[in-house]
């Protein structure tokens, strides 16, 4: 028999995967909850490949997607597998499996079609990555790949507590999971034991790889409810708790001039009352802050939108740009005010209406984004505060467009950095 040769993973957990690694060692079920950029899912693929290379076993790794399973696949999979753990010729993207020297297998799949899942045949693990934007089948699928040889289940991903927010599809699937078990995630709780389930939940601040000042940056454009969840790895419920606050709404005397000035515009397209407004907001930059100047609603069609547009850029102070939401018919528009002259940019929605706000209320929160006295009406205030539970939601998606485009998409995200050093 050959002597056994050790292998060292590139990888030296921090406190926190290290309680997800001393979970997996004990418990059939472990959760890693936690925050973006938090390293939890190099936690999961570590976990994965210690237990392939410490013996023969038979994994496979599921991602929402292929493009996404790819990504894992390359950039955090093979970022930890040892080279020397497997030829060359037996990795093999096209039948989404790696086969190692010990006789181990590693698979890739997607969850978008959970059914085909089935044809994984018995694991001795599974590994979700994401696992909140998987379908809750899934979990159940795999539980049967894993039961014959008694094997594990990992599970990584950050809080979501509203699948499909805006139209609230289905509660969050882990989220009622592991209430079934007892466990409510607790800000400053790390560990939560229940039968052969182990959930380990983290913030980003307890990754150690990541840059203080960064995290700095992104709670400032994320604001306090959206950090909660995407920074803290907690689960939030944003219909009940709302999105804005009052106080963070300030009126100031305008300044004496505009280093940009643009107008943020989301057309609607019936005139019927009750229906949605068509909102134009005149948004200035200066000293470092977004001044909401001047807003017009009301229910325009189509011609008196654009007449609408022509007047209002050309009051004082002039718009250097007009924003506009392109989405069907409104691409009419850009076009139009585009052939006339006018500096346009068509803006598409990203991602649902609850995610679009919250990125807002992170300059509201730190004070940047301040509103004429004019424009701070009582309905003003109430479409906000009310938010997303309001009837309407025009205002709110203007703000977003206009604040967005004056002050820049946000800080830039960086990929931490990994210490030498084994782990096995």
């Amino acid at each position: 028999m050959p002597e056994a040769q050790k292998i060292t993973i590139p990888y030296s957990p921090h406190d926190k995967q290290w309680l997800f690694h001393n979970a997996a060692a004990s418990y059939r079920v472990v959760f890693g909850i936690a925050g973006i950029r938090s390293g939890k899912s190099m936690a999961g693929a570590n976990e994965l490949i210690k237990d392939a290379l410490s013996t023969k076993t038979r994994w496979a790794f599921v991602a929402p997607t292929y493009g996404d399973a790819r990504a894992i696949l390359d950039y955090t999979l093979m970022a930890f597998l040892p080279p020397e753990a497997y030829r060359p010729e037996d990795l093999s993207k096209a039948e989404h499996q790696v086969k190692l020297r010990n006789g181990s297998e590693i698979l890739w799949r997607s969850a978008d079609e959970p059914e085909r899942l089935r044809a994984l045949g018995d694991l001795d693990g599974v590994w979700l990555d994401e696992a909140e934007q998987m379908k809750p089948v899934v979990f159940t699928i795999v539980q049967g790949r894993v039961a014959r040889r008694a094997g594990k289940i990992l599970i990584t991903t950050s809080p979501q507590k509203w699948f499909g927010a805006e139209t609230r599809k289905r509660p969050s699937w882990i989220f009622e999971l592991l209430a079934e078990h007892g466990i409510t995630l607790e800000p400053g709780v790390a560990e939560y034991y229940a039968g052969d389930l182990a959930a380990i939940n983290w913030s980003v601040d307890e990754n150690p790889y990541f840059p203080p000042e960064e995290v700095m940056r992104l709670r400032e454009a994320m604001g306090p409810l959206w950090s909660a969840q995407e920074l803290d790895g907690q689960y939030v419920d944003i219909y009940a708790e709302g999105v804005f606050l009052g106080e963070w709404f300030n009126a100031e005397t305008l300044p004496a001039g505009y280093e940009y000035v643009i107008i943020s515009y989301d057309p609607a397209i019936s005139e019927k009352a009750g229906a949605d407004y068509s909102v134009a907001q005149k948004w200035g930059r200066a000293v470092g802050k977004a001044f909401c100047i001047e807003e017009r609603r009301g229910h325009w069609n189509f011609p008196a939108q654009k007449k609408l547009l022509r007047e209002f850029c050309a009051e004082d102070p002039p718009a250097h740009l007009t924003v506009i939401e392109d989405v069907a018919y409104q691409r009419a528009l850009i076009e139009d005010l585009g052939r006339e002259g006018f500096a346009v940019k068509g803006v598409r929605p990203d991602g649902d209406k609850v995610a679009r706000a919250s990125r807002l209320s992170g300059p509201l929160s730190a004070g940047k984004v301040v509103f004429a006295d004019a424009v701070l009406t009582k309905d003003f205030m109430n479409e906000f505060i009310s938010f997303p539970n309001w009837a309407h939601d025009d205002r709110v998606d203007a703000a977003g467009y206009g604040v967005h485009e004056l002050m820049g998409s946000g800080p830039p995200v960086y990929t931490p950095a990994i210490r030498d050093g084994g782990y096995l």
